[in-house]
């Protein structure tokens, strides 16, 4: 083993020393006070009743009965429900490795599917699920809830010592599970599986997995009966948006402080990594909207509603309120820029560190088209490609609205509001009601323009650096020193010479979205334009490059002189764009080789695993001692884990012949196998 390598050592020993749960415990290093449904009111409570076994009465009520939880709770304890047999069909080593488990060690796996579990009545830990609402394609839904997940346990990474929280997805009936089974069926637990890690390989914000479980002998029925799975997960932070629409619709303020201040202390002290190294630049730049819709109605950049918000002082809520934007403007820019679809953005599974998470009928984009949503049941195209950045800040506002008695009280008034925990109004107390009423209107319209600020940042800089251009390379530093309005001239500049253009191109040619930059990326050169012997115009593209683009040829039709003259437009602006800046052809190829995964994991790809599984495999599914051939469900694991170096898919025995076939022959495919939509359904 190697001097860098961790030792890997058993789960069991790794609790005792190091376990912890910091949602549900209230010690003297982590003082939360969050409130647990007072059907169990305490650890030490749900403890004796787990290991009174026999009396399945109690077990059954408390722990899987769904059910409207006490009024300030924002969770409830409770255990997966038992199933008839285990097996683990898949797993993540580098997660493993990342805490030091043995993942040969089948006790350790045991505490990960939950047929084992860890509790400690000293440190106040025990299995829980979290209590939240939310706003599902924008209509208010009440209480959800984790209705199949079920916390485990949180744990130091061997790295940095940072803490995730660990849980099951589809563990079962919980207190939240209202009219569902609890249950999760084996095709989505695939999915998820793989884009959680697929995703933060190709360095994408996402909470990540670490064991896929198969339950022989479990079945849902959906469509039709299928055979169930357990994820099992983790991340920093499970707390979504809706935790707060749940505050907000009990008019619960104490409950609002409380896991506010959860979030500022937990759940925002371990992303600094993502925020500029000197902070976030003052807020009172964002009283100026630099990047306005062309729908705003606004005859210049400047939002005259806020620009005489005078914002000399923040409360510790309103920064937390500002960095919740930032993540989410910076995630969903990832999204953008690798054509990314979630397919279902309700407030009850937008992360509250702008993490991608909750993976329904999620797809990456095939062929660059705006208005394609991966959900059949999203006829209104909510949360279509187009509209995912505004879908988000959608989100955002809900959220301004649960924060907006932190938010309106600013300075002025919050040591009263944490004082009191209420807040009442009557005749005398006019002025203060309508200024907190204004100041927080004003903070989540000031927030809406930095959040367009930070996305269009964002986008631009991760699009162009998939095209060769490290742009602000240190925007990431102390953006305070920079000009900002040299910034958005900049960004202009790109946008409407380069971006613009080549998104025009490629929804025109409906060439793949990311081979395009792969095939780019591979010409060796920066002549993109050869001379016209007859006009001396130097408008004739290199066709070096047009036989790297175009893989079918139809140069003959009048659809393919419509391609190249978009294709001509991009390349003008781009050549005048990296000449003007001295772009080297090594610079371009280097930063953009960094980003430009060599594979996605696709949907036609995903059918064809879980059919593997569903059609050649049925029976063995459901046999506990039947033998499962996992190997092509490994293959798409270890493309998905190491996108940007094909080496390390060689494997003589994970279906070689599949490589070329979910890669470079996916430009050869009929469009009928491409831009695939999927339900809700899992």
């Amino acid at each position: 083993m190697s001097n860098n390598t961790p030792q890997l050592l058993l789960l069991k020993d790794i609790l005792k020393d190091s376990a912890s749960s910091k949602f549900t415990s209230f010690t003297a290093v982590n003082r939360n006070k969050l409130k647990p449904d007072l059907l169990i009111p305490t650890a030490t409570k749900a403890i004796d009743i787990y290991e009174n076994e026999d009396d399945e009465k109690t077990w059954k009520k408390v722990f899987h009965t769904p059910r409207m939880v006490s009024k300030d709770a924002q969770y409830a304890f409770t255990v997966p429900e038992r199933r008839l047999h285990y097996k683990s069909i898949l797993s993540s080593p580098k997660s493993f490795q990342k805490f030091g488990i043995d993942p040969k060690n089948k006790e350790n796996l045991d505490f990960l599917n939950g047929t084992r579990l860890f509790y400690d009545k000293d440190n106040g830990i025990f299995p829980y699920s979290m209590a939240y609402a939310g706003f599902q394609f924008g209509t208010f839904a009440g209480q959800l809830g984790d209705g199949r997940v079920v916390n485990l346990f949180d744990l130091p990474c061997t790295v940095d010592g940072t803490r995730y929280t660990f849980q099951i997805k589809g563990a079962g009936l919980t207190p939240f599970s209202r009219f569902a089974d609890g249950k999760a069926v084996l095709r989505s637990s695939i999915r998820e599986f793989i884009i959680s890690e697929a995703l933060h390989h190709i360095g994408m914000p996402s909470t990540r997995a670490i064991q896929l479980t198969l339950l022989p002998g479990t079945r849902a029925k959906r469509e039709f009966f299928e055979p169930c799975a357990q994820v099992t997960r983790y991340s920093q932070s499970w707390i979504r948006m809706g935790n707060f629409d749940l505050l907000r619709w009990r008019n619960d303020i104490e409950g609002l402080i409380n896991l506010s201040d959860y979030v500022i202390n937990n759940d925002l002290e371990k992303t600094h990594d993502r925020f500029p190294s000197s902070g976030l630049p003052p807020l009172q730049l964002f009283t100026k909207d630099y990047f306005p819709d062309k729908n705003d109605g606004k005859e210049n950049d400047d939002d005259t509603s806020v620009m005489d918000f005078k914002i000399n002082k923040l409360t510790k809520y309103d920064n937390m309120f500002r960095k919740i934007s930032f993540l989410n403007a910076q995630c969903v820019a990832y999204w953008q820029a690798y054509g990314f679809l979630n397919g279902v953005l309700n407030t009850d599974n937008t992360s509250i560190i702008g993490l991608s998470m909750d993976f329904g009928p999620f797809s990456f984009m095939d062929k660059f088209d705006p208005r394609y949503t991966p959900n059949h049941d999203d006829v209104q195209l909510r949360y279509s490609y187009a509209n995912q950045p505004g879908a988000v800040w959608w989100n955002l506002t809900k959220l301004g609205d649960s924060l907006s008695p932190l938010l309106g009280c600013g300075p002025k008034y919050i040591k009263d509001l944490l004082e009191k925990k209420s807040l009442f109004f009557d005749d005398h107390h006019a002025e203060k009601e309508e200024y907190i009423v204004k100041r927080a209107g004003n903070m989540i319209s000031v927030i809406q323009n930095e959040y367009k600020f930070w996305f269009t940042i964002f986008f631009t800089k991760i699009f162009c650096q998939r095209i060769g251009i490290n742009l602000f390379d240190n925007i990431s530093g102390d953006i305070n020193k920079l000009n900002i309005n040299e910034i958005v001239a900049e960004v202009k500049n790109l946008q409407s010479n380069v971006i613009q253009p080549l998104l025009e191109f490629l929804y025109t040619s409906q060439l793949d979205y990311n081979f395009f930059f792969l095939n780019f990326q591979s010409f060796t050169s920066n002549d993109f334009f050869k001379l016209n012997d007859d006009t001396n115009n130097g408008t004739n593209i290199n066709p070096k490059l047009t036989k790297l683009l175009f893989k079918k040829s139809d140069s003959n039709s009048v659809e393919y002189t419509h391609k190249f003259e978009k294709l001509q437009k991009f390349l003008k602006g781009y050549a005048e764009y990296i000449t003007a800046k001295n772009i080297s052809l090594k610079s371009r190829i280097e930063v953009s080789s960094k980003v430009n995964p060599l594979f996605i994991p696709r949907n036609f790809i995903f059918d064809q695993v879980v059919n593997d599984f569903y059609d050649r495999q049925r029976k063995e599914l459901h046999n506990p001692n039947a033998q499962l051939d996992t190997s092509l469900l490994e293959k798409l694991y270890l493309m998905s884990v190491n996108p940007y170096d094909s080496n390390k898919w060689e494997n003589s025995t994970l279906h070689p012949e599949v490589v070329n076939d979910w890669t470079e022959n996916v430009q050869l495919m009929d469009s009928a196998e491409l831009m695939k939509q999927c339900g809700c359904s899992s």
